[in-house]
């Protein structure tokens, strides 16, 4: 029942014909009604991990048929804009968006999928949003006397995961599979001041089996870096098909293709 839903939800929120179109750019200039990953959660229920005498074969059959169950299309699912935030440039009456502000950060959730992320691979995912649930600190001593005051986090931390990909690689199909660079958005002060301060990010995201993970994760601190984090993740299975830059209006002002 919350699968149909979901179905029934996505119908009405997603672009026309959405499933059947590949070029992100024909959403710029559409008005769209972006679901909070609370929305979409409540929506989905997950799948069985895989069991221990049940073959990977057996398992990915059952993800597939479990997918193929659900039918459910894409959700524009909203991302709020955090740390790093965008910035206009005035001078060059540009916004210079990076993977980053759409929550491209590697390691906020890689325990979870750390089976596929041997070797020189990162998660094709994003960070949706952070929780706070509270803040304390302690004290430490490293190996040589020196003493250091800790700062712990402990949070939920909201994210979307399709697939690992190179190490090197940009999440985007409008960059160089290996650069990094930002991508540069012409815009003028009045509507850069809307996108950044009252506008916010969002992908085109269609939910797969197992649809959703949870685990925790947790960065440890360095004499350099003292500050420790205990993520309680909440993670959406899903093809990543767009990102967006959304306005006030929650108008689309650039579409990026995620590989």
């Amino acid at each position: 029942m919350k699968q149909l839903i979901l179905g029934t939800l996505l119908a009405a929120v997603a672009a026309p014909a959405a499933a059947q179109e590949t070029d992100c750019q024909t959403y710029i200039g559409r008005t769209l009604a972006p679901l909070e990953f609370s929305e979409v959660l409540s929506s989905l229920e997950g799948e069985e991990p895989k069991g221990a005498y049940e073959t990977s074969e057996a398992y990915e059959r059952r993800l597939a048929e479990a997918s193929n169950r659900a039918n459910v299309g894409p959700v524009v699912l909203r991302k709020r804009w955090s740390s790093p935030r965008p910035f206009y440039n005035a001078d060059k009456g540009k916004i210079p968006f990076t993977a980053d502000n759409f929550g491209k950060r590697d390691r906020s959730f890689r325990s979870l999928f750390r089976a596929e992320l041997r070797g020189a691979k990162r998660p094709l995912g994003f960070v949706i949003g952070r929780e706070t649930l509270r803040e304390s600190t302690r004290e430490a001593t490293n190996g040589f006397g020196a003493k250091v005051t800790v700062e712990q986090t402990y949070e939920n931390l909201f994210a979307i995961w399709e697939k690992p990909i190179d190490y090197d690689e940009s999440p985007f199909k409008e960059t160089r599979r290996r650069s990094y660079r930002p991508i540069d958005f012409e815009v003028g002060p009045d509507s850069a001041r809307d996108i950044i301060e009252h506008g916010s990010a969002a992908f085109l995201f269609a939910p797969t089996a197992p649809f959703v993970s949870e685990g925790t994760n947790a960065t440890e601190a360095t004499f350099r870096r003292p500050m420790e984090t205990f993520s309680k993740v909440t993670v959406l299975h899903g093809d990543v098909h767009c990102a967006f830059v959304l306005d006030s209006a929650d108008t689309v002002r650039l579409a990026l293709t995620v590989r």
